[in-house]
Order: C-alpha cells, then structure tokens, then sequence
C-alpha cells in the first residue's frame, strides 16, 4: 500500500505491506516480495516497510524471540519463527524494538492482603 499522506509529511516515499505469510522456504518468500518489490518501484516508491496491522490494533513487525508465549493482545503479533530468515534474506532490517508484557496469576496471599487494604479504604481491586 502507498500511505500518501504519510509519505508526504515525512517526505518519503515507503510502500507498506501487510500480513505476510509464508511456508518455511525462501524461494517462496521471494517470489512474494518480487512481486511487492515490482508494485513498489513502478510508483516511483523506493522503500518497502512491513509487515504492518490494518489498523493501530493490529499486530506490527516479526516476532524474533518469545515463541514459547503466545500473544496476549491482538496488538502483538505472533508468527513462526522461521519469518526472521526469510525477511532478512530479502534486505529487511529492524527498525524498533517493541516487548511484549507477561501477566502472571496474583499469588492467593498478595490478593487476601488487596482484600483486607480494600475494605479500610487503602486500595481498590476488581472482583475475580
């Protein structure tokens, strides 16, 4: 996708691409990008950045580590492993770092101490 506005505030001229996928071989993943790559140059665009989410809810980038957790929020995306090699292969680069957050089970105790702050007025928690 060519994001005009976007390009002309910034003065560049990217093409995005969005939700990729691919087996796990890399002649497949090229002839994928071949044909980007083609869309891209014959707007005049010289920079192909991705994969992005439709959407500011949706999933931005590759994951490249912490496969043995599955996203928590649809903002995050999840993908196989093999992803990394194949993007890198093609010249994609990282750009930003984005972590995801782990939530763990409050220990049974941590929340009968919540419960007893709450109930004087000092903290407040949400019913299970």
């Amino acid at each position: 996708m060519e994001n005009k506005p976007f390009n002309k505030c910034h003065n560049t001229k990217d093409a995005e691409f969005y939700f990729f996928d691919s087996i796990n071989d890399q002649e497949v993943a090229n002839a994928l990008f071949a044909s980007v790559f083609d869309w891209a140059k014959k707007r005049g665009l010289n920079r192909v950045v991705g994969p992005k989410g439709m959407s500011a809810f949706d999933g931005y980038g590759i994951q490249i580590e912490g496969f043995d957790h599955r996203q928590m929020m649809t903002m995050m995306n999840y993908n196989y492993a093999y992803y990394r090699n194949l993007v890198e292969a093609l010249g994609f680069e990282k750009e930003v770092d984005l972590f995801p957050v782990t939530c763990h089970p409050m220990p049974s105790k941590s929340r009968i101490v919540l419960r007893g702050l709450h109930s004087a007025g000092g903290a407040r928690q949400s019913q299970d």
